[in-house]
């Protein structure tokens, strides 16, 4: 038996006789077993260029509220300071030219803070000499690029999470979008999927939501953003009225809306952690939840002090390698939480 090699720019050909051409076909054959990395290649395999990556769900957390990065790293808790104006009657401080007054009127400014807590986070990855090389034996991925694939999916998946959820393990501490104490609950505006409205009942919707969502911030504002669970969401291409057959009823809603609030801007997102089937393990949720509210870092935000940093990966004895990774993240806070209104049911 021959075995021809060529080297890595098929050129300089090497030709192994007998015995050491069996072996290195053999060799061949059955790579080195380790973490998983067993394969069996024989004459008729062909290594494919491409890795196929998990999928994950995954949304751009800054379209559906703002997120501050960067500001005081390290620190331990972020003061927010909230100004008020405490003035009293505006007809109590007037008077007519020539009378005089007992006492003058005085308008002064209320000051508040509202804290929000700072978590840290770390995750380390490693590798040694052995791994390095059975990846390399397929020559199409790269183990050390792939490690930190990983472990940066599972920042970026935590954060995303926590901004619409909050926080499993401390959820008083670290709430989302989706989850605050503050912000009030409307359960009787929405009964039933804005997909299957009729358009009777589509149409009652459209008159009473923006004014159900001005009485609860006692007219201070309009709404921008309207975020919905994503199951109704894929059904809202659906037509708003069989008689006029013009508008699919996510189009009908989002003129609606945008005529009503005189905001060409207005969004409406879906989200499938506003779906019942998703949130069902979360405390206070287990239900559809539609949020409006105005998407400004007045009314609510989330900070992340330290960004997603890793430090040089190292060795002490030439054979392992490892680094780490980590960032500081709060939960989401409502500085506002009249200025946002949940709508539920199921």
């Amino acid at each position: 038996m021959n075995e021809l090699i060529l080297n890595s720019k098929s050129h300089g050909q090497v030709v192994i006789e007998g015995e050491q051409a069996i072996r290195s076909h053999q060799n061949l054959q059955k790579q080195i077993t380790n973490a998983g990395f067993e394969v069996d290649i024989t004459t008729l395999t062909a290594i494919s260029q491409e890795v196929i990556q998990q999928s994950y769900y995954e949304v751009p957390v800054a379209d559906y509220l703002p997120v501050i990065i960067g500001q005081n790293p390290f620190a331990q808790q972020i003061l927010t300071y909230k100004v008020g104006t405490v003035a009293g009657d505006f007809e109590a401080k007037t008077f007519e030219g020539g009378s005089g007054s007992a006492r003058q009127a005085v308008t002064d400014t209320d000051i508040d803070s509202v804290a929000m807590k700072v978590r840290g986070y770390r995750d380390s990855i490693s590798w040694n000499l052995f791994e390095l090389q059975t990846a390399m034996l397929a020559g199409n991925w790269d183990l050390v690029a792939q490690k930190e694939v990983s472990r940066k999916t599972v920042w970026d998946l935590g954060i995303q999470r926590n901004a619409f959820l909050g926080m499993r393990t401390d959820s008083t501490g670290y709430r989302g979008l989706l989850t605050q104490a503050d912000v009030n609950s409307n359960t009787a505006t929405i009964t039933k999927y804005i997909s299957l409205m009729t358009t009777t009942e589509l149409n009652a919707f459209v008159a009473t939501v923006i004014g159900n969502y001005q009485t609860n911030c006692e007219f201070t504002a309009y709404p921008d953003t309207f975020v919905m669970p994503v199951l109704d969401y894929n059904g809202m291409a659906s037509q708003a009225s069989a008689d006029f057959p013009m508008k699919n009823k996510l189009d009908l809603l989002t003129d609606a809306f945008k005529a009503i609030t005189m905001n060409p801007n207005f969004k409406i997102l879906p989200s499938a952690y506003a779906d019942k089937v998703n949130n069902a393990d979360v405390a206070g949720l287990n239900k559809n939840r539609y949020t409006l509210y105005k998407n400004r870092s007045q009314t609510l935000r989330m900070e992340i002090p330290l960004d997603y940093t890793t430090t040089l990966s190292n060795t002490i004895n030439g054979f392992e390698w490892q680094n780490v990774a980590y960032g500081q993240y709060t939960g989401v806070i409502f500085t506002k939480p009249k200025e946002a209104l949940y709508f539920d049911f199921g």
